[in-house]
């Protein structure tokens, strides 16, 4: 029994419902820093036991294939204290709710998840898309068209024969989560007002070991000139609407860079492409492979500017690597993300009312920068990310009274 694991080693015993995403290539080597109190599992949910990941490509061994029916026994057998679901999809929606009650459910939020769901009232409603966008896209106009269903389908995030595609079984599903952690604290106070939402607040982060400083910068770096243009090739981040701002800027020495490798259609990065090239020419710089995370480090470093357009949660890493870097970093002034850094006192402005050709020939000044770097960087510290997983454990273990 997990309880019995828990008494005799003092560790929770955690069951990790993952995808098959980069980020999964980190998570281990985060849970590893609290091994003193817990032992964690990893697990994908698919029939096919044969299945080849294709974004996972560190501590395969570590992974266990497995059907829901057979996770589900396992939870019966009481070898879990708790489950954290990697997005919520990483378990089929009609099965979370016959996880066992005393089997503690977290749901660690992505965005998709939270934002895109149910596909028809999604918990949390908001226009994310902006006129360029969506004049340039009409196929955004209606979410459940046919081409975009196939598209969704291609992407693996849903399946239209499965039972994640019903919103009936998605609701159920929220309703048996126990503690949810946003990407931002302040996803947590959108949810209020939805009835069937009964989960508490934790507080959980996605990160690798390089993400994490032993100790902050005592002196404000010095910035690049280039611009980055949003964090991915996701229609949510309005690349044509941002075009309209920044369309008389002169960059002499400076690059327009958009990271456009990943989750967008090809149809959507050509356009894109085609008309930033129009309007920069060689100065832009679109970034269309992936690359090492240490390589694409060193172009957020060269950039002393960063635009980005999403009204939802998005590109967070992007965002707070700028922000350590010192860059001037613009966010609609409406968007989850922009309020949340507005709350701490950091020095972020508005794509609306602060973006112009001007606005991106003017740095931080040294005093903006340190003051943005100590207030993001304390949750940023080794140390900060690791009592965040002491404090879940703790949950978990005043939880079941142990």
């Amino acid at each position: 029994m997990a309880s019995d694991f828990m008494k005799k080693y003092n560790k929770v015993r955690i069951a990790n419902l993952i995808g098959d995403r980069r980020i999964m290539n980190y998570v281990w080597e985060y849970h590893g820093l609290t091994e003193d109190q817990s032992f964690h599992d990893y697990i994908f949910i698919t029939n096919d036991k044969k299945y080849e990941f294709k974004n996972i490509n560190t501590a395969l061994d570590r992974i266990k294939i497995m059907s829901a029916k057979e996770f589900l026994i396992l939870c019966k057998e009481g070898l879990y204290d708790a489950v954290f679901l990697h997005a919520i999809d990483s378990f089929p929606y009609d099965k979370i709710p016959l996880i066992p009650k005393d089997v503690k459910v977290f749901w660690m939020v992505w965005g998709y998840d939270l934002y895109d769901h149910p596909r028809k009232n999604p918990m949390i409603k908001m226009a994310l898309y902006k006129p360029k966008t969506l004049e340039a896209c009409p196929y955004l106009q209606n979410s459940l068209s046919l081409k975009n269903i196939l598209r969704i389908i291609k992407k693996g995030i849903y399946s239209i024969f499965s039972s994640n595609y019903s919103s009936k079984n998605y609701i159920k599903a929220v309703a048996r989560i126990d503690y949810f952690s946003g990407v931002l604290p302040n996803e947590y106070d959108l949810l209020k007002h939805v009835s069937y939402f009964k989960a508490k607040r934790v507080v959980y982060a996605y990160t690798s070991l390089e993400d994490m400083y032993d100790e902050l910068p005592k002196t404000p770096p010095v910035v690049g000139n280039n611009i980055l243009v949003g964090n991915s090739a996701a229609e949510t981040n309005n690349h044509l609407d941002i075009l309209d701002y920044i369309k008389d800027f002169k960059p002499a020495d400076s690059k327009i860079i958009s990271a456009l490798s990943y989750s967008g259609p090809q149809k959507y990065i050509d356009v894109v492409v085609n008309a930033y090239r129009k309007v920069f020419g060689n100065n832009y710089k679109p970034l269309l492979n992936l690359m090492p995370p240490s390589e694409y480090n060193k172009i957020i470093e060269s950039c002393g500017y960063g635009i980005f357009y999403h009204e939802r949660q998005k590109g967070m890493g992007n965002i707070n690597g700028l922000i350590m870097a010192g860059a001037k970093v613009f966010l609609s002034e409406t968007s989850v993300a922009y309020k949340y850094y507005k709350s701490l006192g950091v020095h972020v402005f508005s794509v609306q009312t602060d973006l112009n050709p001007k606005s991106l020939t003017i740095p931080l000044s040294d005093e903006e920068k340190m003051y943005n770097i100590r207030t993001i960087g304390q949750f940023r510290t080794k140390a900060a990310r690791i009592q965040l997983l002491y404090d879940i454990y703790k949950v978990i273990r005043d939880d079941k009274n142990l």
